[in-house]
């Protein structure tokens, strides 16, 4: 039971100066420590939710083109990080800076609003117990560690982990908005509280917005990332530790609210997994290399090294690729029956201790809770340190309330205090310089896991396209070599043959095209490519073969309209080359080499007029583009002595 006779936060009793000096400090300091990411390349999975997904390539700001990217875009249920990226590509099309910006600013805003919701936890314990307050470094300490913390790197510095950042912060404000309107209802009946207080009808209003503030903040979390599943069953934990005093449930209407809490949860999950949740996570197996025995077994492993990491996360711990080894049995790699009784454990302790220490114990089912989604028995990746993004949200107030509680003297637990921040800045720092670099992200990846399949075929794409093509065959082939079976093999196949290809070994480049062609005969990129290899070879007639054959699979193909296009041009077929040219740019109006190529054709056809406005589109595009420039340069001549017709000549895209 409450002991206070006001619950309500009174501004006028608190110093409103700190707490706006303490998020300031938030947001300078977080934002120090990543203005280094502003231009880090995408990486990794940013080619298949961003590059490669037409859908949130959003040229006009519409609801059908937002309906588009939320449903439309991949992952299919991740609606608003999808709707995010489209409206980063509207604005700035794939210019990294744009995406950087907007992870960041959702990350500060994540650390605020932990930040707040650590400040209102605090109080209301202090309320619960009658004793004094917390001091207001514990909440900011709580929140700085966090926000500096290096393994939320992979969560704010890789652009696609903008799911993980965006879910957390609308997790903890649907959390906050629950305790503030639990706050205002402190001189109600309904839930439970003092009746002995006076009701206030403005209270009931407040109550109802903020109520209604955190079930809108729910849903987005749930629209974001699947993880959020678990948030009806933590404001539940909430309110039973901090509200009901951890007292068994006797009445009605508080099993009603528990009851609607676990339906809640079981309809996100029907959502997410569908009608037959055990078949859809048995499928989930289907196309990885370890079983669902292997799976749990090792995450108990995965576990305590994430425990490990939030002391020890110095750069080079850090990985984007782990090479972490399966557990085959309890008693296998040596650590697997210690990790399993490791967290029962703690999780025993939180239980048994929650009375005497509710805040810690609160504290650890966070962190266990947090992480049941992804690592327990859905068939996704092993390890990932993005993971750990919300379940250390807590873990941070943990070890404040560690150091704040058993270092006696003040000014050296706010010492340690400090020290931590400093060297967890500085460690993110550090490693947000890895990640300035695409050739060098994926050495870092290669060097700490030789032996995984991925990094090698990473870094030969980082390689692919700093031009550096032999380099790049090496480690695809390296790829193959670690794990010939690897259900990526087709597409590191398809690699070997684009960048022969781009090294004008076409004779060398086509084999490779039809291996991918026998493994997936409806692979776009390879029929595409190899129509470029037979423009090379000057045989176009089989060059618009394979084009058609990708325009029969993707109708919105950019560029296999576009290089139909070309093919089209060398063999005198003027007027269909220009039908796909413009088909090309009502699809993709970004190129500067289909504008000019368009150009040149339309003036063929002596509509200079619309040629100049395609050459000054592809110079609007890119200012240093030399052909579109001279070709500027000869239609004004054209012009002026009506006569002639430019030569200018048609570039391939691949």
């Amino acid at each position: 039971m409450l002991k206070s006779d006001s619950l309500i936060p009174d501004e006028q009793k608190h110093n409103f100066a700190w707490t706006l000096l303490c998020i300031s400090l938030l947001l300078i300091i977080g934002s120090i420590i990543y203005s280094n990411t502003l231009h880090s390349p995408f990486v990794f999975d940013d080619d298949v939710f961003i590059l490669n997904d037409k859908n949130i390539r959003m040229t006009e700001l519409t609801v059908e083109s937002l309906a588009d990217a939320a449903f439309k875009g991949r992952p299919r249920h991740r609606l608003l990080p999808n709707i995010s990226f489209a409206v980063n590509y509207y604005l700035g099309q794939y210019q990294e800076f744009g995406y950087h910006i907007l992870n960041i600013i959702i990350h500060l805003l994540t650390g605020v609003l932990l930040f707040l919701f650590i400040k209102a936890t605090l109080k209301t314990e202090t309320w619960r117990t009658g004793k004094p307050d917390y001091p207001l470094i514990v909440p900011f300490f709580a929140a700085m560690i966090w926000l500096v913390h290096p393994v939320n790197t992979q969560a704010v510095t890789y652009i696609c982990q903008r799911m993980t950042s965006l879910v957390a912060m609308f997790y903890i404000l649907s959390i906050l908005f629950y305790v503030y309107g639990r706050i205002y209802l402190r001189s109600g009946l309904s839930l439970g509280l003092n009746p002995g207080l006076r009701a206030n009808p403005h209270h009931y209003t407040k109550a109802f917005l903020l109520f209604s503030g955190c079930f809108l903040s729910g849903v987005c979390a749930v629209a974001s990332k699947e993880n959020a599943g678990v948030l009806p069953l933590f404001i539940i934990l909430y309110e039973w530790f901090f509200f009901q005093d951890l007292k068994p449930v006797r009445t009605n209407k508080k099993l009603f609210l528990i009851i609607c809490g676990l339906i809640l949860f079981g309809i996100i999950t029907i959502l997410y997994l569908g009608e037959n949740p055990v078949d859809r996570i048995l499928r989930s197996y289907s196309y990885r290399d370890f079983t669902l025995p292997q799976r749990v077994l090792t995450e108990f492993r995965v576990v305590i090294y994430y425990i490990s990491l939030f002391l020890f996360s110095f750069p080079k711990r850090m990985n984007l690729e782990h090479d972490y080894p399966l557990s085959l049995s309890l008693m296998d790699q040596g650590t697997t029956i210690l990790s399993l009784v490791a967290i029962t454990t703690l999780i025993c302790f939180a239980i048994c201790f929650a009375k005497k220490n509710r805040l810690m114990a609160f504290c650890t089912i966070w962190f266990f809770g947090n992480l049941l989604i992804e690592s327990s028995v859905i068939g996704i990746e092993i390890i990932f340190e993005h993971r750990t993004y919300l379940p250390f949200m807590m873990v941070s107030l943990l070890f404040t309330l560690i150091i704040s509680r058993h270092i006696k003297a003040r000014w050296m637990g706010i010492g340690i205090l400090c020290a931590t921040t400093a060297i967890f800045a500085m460690w993110t720092f550090q490693r947000n310089v890895t990640w300035q670099n695409g050739i060098i992200f994926f050495t870092d990846c290669v060097i700490k896991s030789p032996n995984k399949f991925r990094p090698h075929n990473n870094l030969g794409v980082a390689l692919y396209d700093a031009n550096q093509f032999q380099s790049a065959i090496d480690h695809y082939k390296k790829a193959l070599q670690v794990d010939p079976g690897s259900r990526y093999a087709e597409d590191t196949i398809f690699n070997i043959g684009s960048a022969e290809l781009k090294s004008n070994n076409v004779q060398k480049a086509i084999p490779y095209f039809f291996r991918v062609l026998q493994l997936d005969p409806n692979h776009d990129q390879a029929l595409n490519n190899l129509g470029n290899a037979f423009i090379h070879l000057k045989q176009y007639n089989k060059a618009i073969h394979y084009f058609s054959k990708v325009l029969e699979i993707d109708n919105q193909h950019v560029e296999a309209h576009t290089n139909i296009g070309v093919a089209l041009t060398h063999l005198n077929r003027i007027d269909e080359a220009i039908d796909h040219y413009k088909t090309a740019l009502e699809l993709y109006p970004f190129h500067a080499e289909t504008h000019n190529n368009l150009g040149v054709l339309l003036i063929h056809k002596n509509r200079l007029t619309q040629a100049r406005h395609h050459f000054n589109k592809a110079l609007q595009l890119n200012p240093d583009y030399m052909s579109a420039k001279n070709n500027l340069e000869k239609l004004m001549m054209i012009k002026k002595n009506k006569r002639g017709t430019s030569n200018a000549q048609h570039r391939m895209v691949n």
